[in-house]
Parts: structure tokens; sequence; C-alpha cells
């Protein structure tokens, strides 16, 4: 499958939820047009509760015009717990919670897949070990296609396998696997979009706050989410207290201009051989 997953990505192998008023912590701003606008149905797919938290600026505008799904393929389950009092009963269960109120503020629907969190050092172990959890790698490519044929979305979004924001190995699987699902569905490639946000500075004196992964890649789309990023930090301490320290919270609210911004690319502008992206991660 890992070889299956790279070949499928290397051959150059995207946003658009109901409701009428913002959500709760909402910015009075409006965000500037996305590729997202216009489609009726769009599904996230990440590997843990709050991987969506880059983008929740932007399913925040979208998910109040179209329907939105979003998808962890795990729990979480080896996560932090800052919780005064600690993550009862267990982590999981707070996850799952935590997941289910972050589809209430951002008005989708939500699902957990319960693949093991955190298998492997490496995006092709964790396909093993996903794989070996399904049955087999075909089984798990096909639990993924089952997923987008059951919510039916006309655009997908996901992490770019290249990086994965983090460099996560269960983001970058997580994304390997959606390209794959998607291709083998013949959905279009021009709704399947990757996140090029990255996380940079959160924790030290750098620069603070989110960035494309190659500013210089002509084919990404960076727009500012400054109008709402609001939306990061409630989420980080009203959805998701579990998992953010205060001194992080603080970091990302001293972010600049430059770093509240959002970025995609679609599957079809995607050059797997580009120098920016191989560097990025180990």
């Amino acid at each position: 499958m890992g070889l299956r997953v790279a070949v499928a990505f290397g051959v150059v192998a995207a946003l658009g939820c109901s409701g009428d008023s913002p959500a709760p912590g909402a910015d009075a701003g409006v965000l500037a047009p996305t590729p997202l606008e216009g489609h009726a149905r769009i599904l996230w797919v990440g590997a843990h509760p709050d991987d969506e938290l880059p983008s929740a600026p932007v399913f925040q505008e979208v998910c109040a015009r179209a329907e939105c799904v979003f998808v962890s393929m795990t729990v979480g389950e080896r996560g932090n717990c800052h919780l005064a009092d600690g993550c009862q009963p267990d982590l999981p269960t707070v996850r799952r919670a935590e997941f289910a109120a972050m589809g209430r503020y951002l008005r989708g629907e939500v699902e957990i897949v319960g693949l093991p969190d955190g298998s492997a050092g490496t995006p092709e172990g964790v396909v093993g070990a996903w794989a070996a959890r399904a049955g087999s790698e075909r089984a798990l490519v096909d639990q993924l296609r089952a997923l987008v044929e059951r919510h039916a979305p006309d655009a997908i979004v996901s992490f770019d396998p290249r990086h994965g924001t983090t460099c996560h190995p269960d983001h970058r699987a997580t994304g390997q696997l959606v390209v794959v699902a998607a291709d083998e569905l013949g959905f279009d490639r021009d709704a399947v979009f990757l996140v090029e946000s990255v996380i940079v500075g959160v924790g030290d004196t750098e620069a603070i706050g989110f960035r494309p992964a190659d500013p210089e890649d002509p084919a990404v789309a960076v727009i500012s989410i400054a109008p709402r990023f609001e939306a990061i930090v409630h989420l980080m301490t009203e959805v998701y207290p579990s998992q953010f320290a205060a001194e992080t919270v603080a970091g990302i609210q001293t972010a600049g201009p430059d770093g509240r911004t959002w970025s995609v690319l679609p599957v079809t502008e995607a050059v797997a051989d580009r120098p920016a992206y191989r560097a990025l991660c180990p």
C-alpha cells in the first residue's frame, strides 16, 4: 500500500454546511472567496479530532451555506490531557465529546473511524498498521471508498501527504489514503483539496501562526483568515481544552497577519517532487 499510495500521488497523484447566522465565537468579518465556494456538500477527512483547526475559519463561513461532514480516522487516544481535573473517565471519551462539540460549533456532521492513533513513525508504517486493523490494504482503501460514497460529497479536503501540516505520520497517511480512494472512485480531482497550511512557531519565539508550506508555489491559494481567526481560539479554549495548554493559546493569539492565513491546493496542481515540499519533513 505504501508504494501504491506514493505512486498514485506522484503521478500528480477539493470545499463548500447549513445555517443562517455565525456560530458562537465568530468574528464579524467575512473572508475573501475561497476555492470552497459553490460546493453543496464538503467532506473533511483528518487523522485526529482537532485536525481541522487551521481550516476552522474557512469551514465556519462555508458551512453556513453548505453541508459539511467532518471525519477523523482515529479518536486521538494518544493525545494530550491539559484539563485541570484530568480527562474523565478517559481521554478517548473526552476527545469524542470534543469532536462532537466541534461539529455543533461549525455546523457539520461528525464521524470517527476508530483506527489506532500514533501506530507508527512513518506514513507507510501507519498505512500498514491501519491495513492490519482493517484486515488488508485492500480492505482499508475500500473502507475509505465506502466512507466517501456514504457521505456523497461534491468536494473533499484533507492533508497534503507531503507534509500533513505538522509532518505527523497519521496526517500524511490520511492524505495519501484519501487521494487513493478518491482516485479509485473517479472523483473529480479538481474538487479534492489539500490543506497547505503549516503551523509555525507555536511555543517558541519564532514567527507564530499558519503559513503556506511553500510560499513560492504559484498554484496554492492563500487566503487571510484574520477576520475569523477567533474561531481558532474558540476551538482551542472552549471546544478542545484537553489538547491545548494556556501558553500555546497565548502564542497563537499573537500571530500577525502573515500567520493568519489558510492555504489550499487542488490535487491536480500538486507536483510531488517540488523541492520545497520534499524538504519539509524528515
